[in-house]
């Protein structure tokens, strides 16, 4: 008998074959075995006969409980089977497939799979790796087939480099698969746009920009992009910026306008994030143009000129040219400006016979290029020109009203110089004539003009004593201020009276004064001259003889008729001849000091008894002090024409005041010659009477009244907005009609001109609280105001008062009131020069800088039309001459004034201020003496 023994099964997982082997104990080997694999059924899965202790089956079957067992045989004998051994056939697992790593957020990764298309039957395992290839560290987990074929592992952030690697492991981990591995990059940090942008500009082709350090690891430090973009475009230039560089240069064009910024780009292509920085704005520098050359006027005619000139060397792209034309006659300057691609320009509508210079530059933005030599050169003159100055001959300018000893009275026809274009001057060539018969005067010097004959002539004459002179009487202003004799208007030469031989007529301080005394028993030839800015041209010749000098006469009749009177005789012929001797020293005196003298008027050739009222602003210091002078009687006779000037104005408007006159209304006037004119009458609103009326109130709106532009017009006055509310001192009994008035106007702002420390002004209540923080109430119809003293403060001849008024019915957005009281300005006085002057001062300072400039004024003194008027004016003149007027007109300003409230600056006085005024002084003062005492009862700067 074969007893078999230890059988074994070894299964190749890479093959599908099972090798079996055993032993035996026998006397005598046996001659072949049959190896069998049964199923667990008994079923024969695979026979084999061999001869050998081995047998190798092929099984298909895996992963199955399989049995096997083995038959000894010798010659037809069989020995009993061995005990059949169970086993299970392995075979190695296929890799998954579809291995994929993916960030969940920061600092986790997920790695997912998916099973073999070859489904490994046998149980088993997946086993996933983590290795972080900075230190080696490794983390390995087993996951169940039967779980979720996915797993999520905690990761370090900012770019740390991670290897996964996935198997399959049979269950009794004795056969693993292939393993799949997969290297990536843990997530950087969140991309943080570009900080701390600066940009510099350190040549004017080249930007250098640079941004703060990224603290970024480096393994995952952001890509930089720069984008540089102009204004005019659309799409900017992008420029990426080398790794781990924070800085780079950028080339520029030159006054051009850019918006720059940076964007932070992530490395890793599965993100593909931007995150942009704050733009910065660069306007770039301009290089300084340089000098265009050979500037030259290329055409001239009567009415154009066209320039010309070379490019400078070099021009900025942003550059234009700036072409300047002054007119040295108006004292006007005109400037072009021109693309750099022209080098030429033609001027058109210009005056012929006139003098233009011309200069150009090229500027880029700021840089401004030196300006080019100038050129000048008179347009030509016009045939319409030529035609005028040869119709003049035959115009007769000169006459004589009269003659004296050594003046002579002329009238001038200077009416149709007006027609003549360009004119420079007007003056009157003066000859004595030593023979009986009429000389012909030399022709005008046509190479030497205005002022030049002049001047010239009076030399000859002042060293020689012979040959004609030259007497102004008008000139072309060249500063745009009147310095001729007062009657010739700049722009309307009118027919006037003029006193040849009277010292100082016609004269100016810029040149010499030639209207000096003529000699008695004379014959003069007398010659209109006109001059323009290219020739000249003369009227006729008048011959007149000045008078005998009657002191002669006198002595001849003495020294024959009265013979026995010789010794008296002789007396009166030495007296009248020192007397004519003292005369020629003074003549003598005055010529040698001519050009010294300033200019002097007189004002016998007027023919109007009332000095005009309209002062130009050069003049007002002098025209001033002349009025102020004892027994002056200039501002008393304009104050009077007021009454006829308002008097006109009252009947051309149709001025009337029946609502003030009404019975029930007659007791709240301080006085009825001041009352509001129902045209511009402040009107209370709110509960009407059984008239139909409103409560009334002695106040009236005052507008503004504009500059006045020319003599003797009267400004039109601006009736859209009241400036002024001016009104009585509230009586008792009309205190909250006052507040109210001026919550309903919006006042801002109250002067308060009266009462005068120490004026008793009748029914007079002060009207607001005594005491800081205090309230005082005023009911009326159905509402109520409150009224409280915010803060006082004690000035320089005045005191400061902030209020603030309080409706019940808008309690919470209350009006803030400020009140300047001027403490010394007594009734039909003056006040103090520097205290009003002072608060006058602070008034329009806050009234232009902390107020709303639209809201009214209220202005009131006792009753509402002396001191008010006066401080109303006063404020317009103040207007009037920070609008640069050129002139003002005192009496037109309370003209305008009374024409909207009753006897506006009511009263006259004749005294003079108190102190002069230093600013008097200055060519152009900011404020002088208010038409002084007479006028406005004031005197303030």
């Amino acid at each position: 008998a074969y007893h078999l023994s230890s059988v074994s099964v070894r299964s190749d997982p890479d093959s599908v074959d099972v090798t079996i082997s055993w032993t035996y104990k026998a006397e005598c080997a046996p001659d072949e075995f049959d190896v069998t694999i049964y199923e667990l059924t008994g079923s024969v899965l695979s026979k084999e006969t061999v001869d050998t202790d081995s047998a190798k089956l092929t099984v298909d079957v895996a992963c199955e409980r399989l049995l096997v067992g083995v038959v000894a045989r010798k010659e037809n004998t069989n020995s009993l089977e061995s005990d059949r051994v169970e086993f299970i056939r392995i075979r190695v697992p296929d890799v998954p497939e579809n291995v994929h790593v993916e960030d969940v957020d920061k600092s986790y990764q997920k790695i997912s799979w998916e099973k073999p298309s070859y489904e490994y039957s046998c149980p088993h395992n997946y086993v996933i790796t983590q290795r972080r290839e900075r230190d080696g560290e490794e983390h390995s987990v087993t996951i169940s087939s039967d779980e979720d074929f996915e797993f999520i592992f905690e990761v370090e952030p900012g770019c740390v480099e991670y290897t996964y690697g996935i198997r399959i492991v049979a269950e009794d981990g004795h056969v693993q698969g292939w393993e799949i591995l997969k290297t990536v990059q843990s997530r950087p940090p969140d991309l943080m746009a570009p900080d701390g942008l600066d940009i510099s500009t350190p040549y004017s082709n080249l930007a250098l920009l640079m941004w703060d350090e990224s603290n970024i690891p480096t393994a995952c430090r952001p890509t930089y992009e720069v984008v540089l973009q102009k204004t005019s475009e659309s799409v900017g230039r992008r420029t990426l910026v080398p790794e781990d560089q924070y800085m780079i240069g950028l080339s520029v064009e030159q006054c051009t306008t850019y918006v720059i910024y940076v964007e932070a780009m992530d490395r890793m292509d599965y993100l593909q994030e931007r995150v942009r920085s704050n733009p910065i704005v660069l306007r770039t520098a301009t290089e300084t143009p340089g000098t265009p050359s050979s500037l030259k006027v290329i055409h001239n005619t009567p009415n154009s000129q066209t320039l010309q000139w070379t490019s400078p060397g070099y021009l900025p792209p942003c550059a234009k040219y700036e072409l300047v034309q002054d007119n040295t006659k108006d004292n006007i300057s005109v400037t072009v400006r021109l693309e750099k691609t022209i080098t030429s320009y033609k001027f058109s509508s210009l005056e012929s016979s006139t003098n233009y210079t011309y200069k150009v530059r090229a500027v880029a933005e700021e840089a401004q290029g030196p300006f080019s030599t100038p050129v000048s050169l008179t347009t030509d003159i016009s045939e319409h020109h030529f035609r005028t100055m040869e119709s003049m001959y035959d115009i007769n300018f000169v006459s004589v009203k009269d003659t004296w000893e050594r003046e002579i009275l002329l009238n001038l026809h200077l009416t149709p110089l007006s027609k003549v274009p360009h004119l420079q001057g007007i003056t009157l060539r003066v000859e004595p004539q030593v023979t009986p018969f009429q000389t012909e005067l030399p022709l005008v010097n046509q190479t030497s003009l205005f002022p030049e004959n002049l001047v010239n002539s009076w030399e000859v004459r002042a060293s020689t004593g012979k040959g004609p002179w030259e007497v102004l009487v008008w000139q072309q202003p060249s500063d745009g201020n009147m310095e001729v004799v007062e009657f010739v208007e700049q722009k309307n030469l009118a027919d006037v009276r003029f006193k040849l031989g009277q010292y100082g007529v016609g004269c100016v301080a810029t040149l010499p004064c030639t209207n000096v005394p003529l000699r008695p028993g004379t014959r003069y030839s007398i010659q209109l001259i006109m001059y323009t800015a290219v020739d000249a041209a003369e009227s006729i010749q008048r011959l007149v003889t000045t008078h005998q000098d009657r002191s002669l006469v006198v002595a001849v009749i003495c020294y024959v008729v009265l013979t026995s009177l010789a010794a008296m005789a002789c007396t009166a012929i030495l007296y009248f001849t020192k007397y004519d001797l003292k005369t020629l020293a003074k003549i003598r005196e005055a010529i040698l000091a001519a050009e010294l003298l300033s200019k002097k008027t007189n004002d016998s050739y007027l023919d109007d008894d009332v000095e005009s009222s309209f002062v130009d602003l050069a003049e007002l210091p002098t025209y001033l002090d002349k009025c102020l002078r004892p027994h002056s009687a200039i501002l008393t006779n304009q104050f009077h024409s007021l009454r006829n000037r308002a008097s006109q104005l009252k009947q051309r408007k149709g001025l009337t005041t029946i609502t003030a006159t009404k019975s029930k209304n007659t007791v709240l006037n301080r006085q009825m010659d001041v009352l509001p004119y129902d045209q511009n009458i402040a009107t209370l609103e709110g509960e009407v009477d059984e008239e139909g009326d409103t409560r009334y109130i002695n106040a009236s709106l005052i507008h503004a009244i504009p500059p006045f532009v020319r003599r003797q017009q009267i400004s039109s006055v601006e009736t859209d907005q009241p400036a002024y509310i001016a009104t009585q001192a509230p009586l008792p009994d009309t205190i909250g009609d006052f507040w109210r008035l001026i919550y309903q106007e919006n006042v801002t702002v109250i002067i308060m001109l009266a009462p005068s420390l120490g004026e008793n002004l009748p029914d007079f209540e002060v009207y607001w609280p005594p005491n800081v923080d205090e309230s005082r109430y005023h009911a009326y119809d159905s509402s109520r105001l409150t009224v409280t003293l915010v803060a006082e403060t004690a000035e320089s001849g005045y005191m400061l008062r902030k209020f603030t008024v309080t409706s019940l019915d808008e309690s919470e957005d209350p009006l803030e009131v400020t009140q300047f009281q001027l403490l010394n300005w007594p009734e039909h006085g003056l006040p103090n020069i520097q205290e009003f002057s002072g608060m006058l001062t602070a008034y329009r300072r806050f009234k232009y800088s902390e107020t709303d400039q639209d809201a009214p004024t209220l202005v009131h003194c006792s009753n509402g039309a002396g001191r008010t008027g006066a401080f109303i004016a006063a404020d317009t003149l103040m207007d009037h001459l920070e609008e640069s007027a050129e002139s003002i007109d005192l009496a037109s300003i309370v003209t305008e004034l009374r024409g909207m409230r009753m006897n506006m600056v009511q009263k006259n006085s004749s005294r003079r201020p108190e102190t002069p005024n230093p600013l008097c002084t200055h060519p152009r003062p900011f404020f002088c003496p208010l038409y002084t005492a007479p006028f406005l009862a004031a005197c303030a700067c």
